[in-house]
C-alpha cells in the first residue's frame, strides 16, 4: 500500500508524463498539418477501424472500402489505382484503440506522436549504452521516415519485434519474468502483419522450444487468443472476408517478392522459375543448418536474427520502401549492441542513411525498383556476407555473445 508520495512507483510517473508529452507533440503535429491528411494508410486504418469498432460494420465491406477512397481521392477508385482498402486481419483494430474515436485530423496527429515516442522509448531504454546521436539517427532512414509519415503499421510492429529480440532472443539466459511478460505481450500484436513478423515468430518458436522460457509463451498465447477471440465477436467470418481481401489486394497491387524482383534483373524470364526453386531450397537447407548450429550454441543469436531478416525481406510480397524495415532491424542490433561504439559500425550506419537516401531521389530517374527496393537489400546481403564469414573465421561464438566485429 501507497502510504507517501515518495513511495509512489516510478512506473506511473513515467506513464503520466508519457501522457503529457504525447498530448502536447501531438497538439503541435495538428497544428502544423492544418487539417491535411497526412498518409493514405493511416486513413485506411482508421476508417476500418471505426467501423468495426464504433459501428458495427465489417471493416472489409465495399461500404468501408468506397468510403476510404472518397477520403484520400476524393472519388471512387479507379481499378488500376490502390483501392484503399483494409487489407489486414482483424485484430489489427485494436491497435489504434487509443486514437478511433477522434476525427481524423486529430486521431493521425496523436497516432504519429505516440509512433514517434514509443520508437525513441524504445530506441532509449532498449540501447542504453549507444550515443544518443546514433538511436536519434534512426528516423533518418528513408524507409523509417516514410513509414511514420504513411501511418503504416510497420513503424509499431517494427518497436514490437524489437523489443522481443534485444531483450530475449539476444540474451535469454538472462530473461526475467518481466521481460518474457513484456515480450509475449509485445509479439502477440505480430499477428497483424503475418508477413512482415513471420520469421521473427518462427525465431520466438525456437527460443521457447530450446530456452523453456514458458512464461513468455504462455503470454504470446494468451494475449493472441485473446486478440483473436475478440476479433471474432466483433465480425464472426472474418477470416475468410480478410482471405478474400488480400487476394484482392494482391492483384491490384501487383506486388512480388525480391527474390523474384532480383532475378529479373539477371536472368531470362524463361529461367526465373527454376533459379527461383533452387535458391529457396538452398535457403531453407541454409536455414536448417544454421538453427541447428544456433540450437547447439555454436552460433551468435544476431546471425540468426540477421538470417531471419534476410529470409524475411526475400519472399515479402512489396514495393514499398518502408518493409526494407524487415532487414533494418538485424543491422540496427548489430550496430546498437557494440561493446564499444567503434568507427566501422558508425561509417556503416549513416552510409546505410546517405544511401536510402540517394536511392529515393534516384526514383525521380525512373528507376524507382532498382533504387529503392533492390539496392538497400544488396547492400544489406553484403553486410550479412561479412558478418557470417567473420564469425566463421574467426571461430564458432556461443549464443549469447554479441562481440561480432568486421
Amino acid at each position: 500500500m501507497i502510504k507517501k508520495a515518495g513511495d509512489f512507483p516510478i512506473f506511473y510517473l513515467g506513464v503520466i508524463v508519457f501522457g503529457l508529452v504525447w498530448t502536447l507533440f501531438a497538439f503541435a503535429i495538428h497544428a502544423a498539418l492544418t487539417n491535411n491528411t497526412l498518409g493514405a494508410d493511416f486513413a485506411t486504418f482508421w476508417v476500418g477501424s471505426r467501423a468495426a469498432l464504433l459501428e458495427g460494420q465489417s471493416p472489409y465491406s465495399a461500404e468501408v472500402t468506397a468510403l476510404s477512397q472518397q477520403i484520400i481521392y476524393q472519388r471512387p477508385a479507379s481499378p488500376a489505382e490502390d483501392q484503399l482498402a483494409f487489407a489486414y486481419p482483424l485484430p489489427a483494430v485494436f491497435l489504434l484503440l487509443p486514437v478511433v474515436w477522434m476525427s481524423l485530423d486529430w486521431a493521425q496527429a496523436f497516432w504519429l506522436a505516440l509512433n514517434i515516442l514509443l520508437l525513441l522509448s524504445a530506441l532509449f531504454f532498449l540501447f542504453p549504452k549507444t550515443p544518443g546521436y546514433i538511436r536519434f539517427s534512426y528516423f533518418l532512414f528513408y524507409p523509417v521516415f516514410f513509414g511514420l509519415v504513411l501511418g503504416n503499421f510497420a513503424i509499431l510492429i517494427s518497436i514490437l519485434i524489437l523489443v522481443f529480440l534485444q531483450s530475449l532472443f539476444l540474451n535469454p539466459s538472462k530473461a526475467t519474468l518481466k521481460a518474457q511478460i513484456i515480450a509475449g505481450v509485445c509479439l502477440s500484436f505480430c499477428i497483424i502483419k503475418p508477413q512482415f513478423a513471420w520469421a521473427y515468430l518462427g525465431l520466438a518458436v525456437l527460443l521457447v522450444l530450446r530456452n523453456r522460457l514458458w512464461p513468455f509463451f504462455s503470454t504470446l498465447v494468451c494475449t493472441s487468443a485473446v486478440l483473436l477471440g475478440a476479433a471474432f465477436l466483433l465480425v464472426p467470418d472474418w477470416p475468410l472476408q480478410w482471405v478474400t481481401r488480400v487476394n484482392e489486394y494482391a492483384a491490384y497491387v501487383k506486388g512480388q517478392p525480391a527474390l523474384s524482383i532480383l532475378l529479373t534483373h539477371v536472368l531470362p524470364q524463361s529461367l526465373i522459375p527454376g533459379a527461383a526453386l533452387l535458391i529457396s531450397l538452398a535457403v531453407i537447407s541454409i536455414s536448417i543448418f544454421l538453427i541447428v548450429c544456433w540450437w547447439k550454441g555454436r552460433l551468435n543469436a544476431l546471425l540468426l536474427i540477421a538470417w531471419a531478416g534476410f529470409i524475411t525481406y526475400l519472399i515479402h510480397p512489396h514495393g514499398i520502401s518502408y518493409e526494407q524495415i524487415t532487414f533494418i532491424l538485424p543491422f540496427l542490433l548489430w550496430v546498437f549492441n557494440k561493446p564499444a561504439f567503434k568507427k566501422t559500425p558508425a561509417y556503416l550506419w549513416f552510409a546505410a542513411i546517405l544511401l536510402s537516401w540517394i536511392l529515393f531521389f534516384l526514383t525521380f530517374f525512373k528507376i524507382s525498383l532498382i533504387a529503392v527496393n533492390e539496392f538497400p537489400f544488396l547492400f544489406y546481403i553484403t553486410w550479412m556476407m561479412v558478418i557470417f564469414i567473420n564469425s566463421f573465421t574467426n571461430g564458432r561464438r556461443p549464443v549469447d555473445s554479441l562481440k561480432i566485429s568486421i
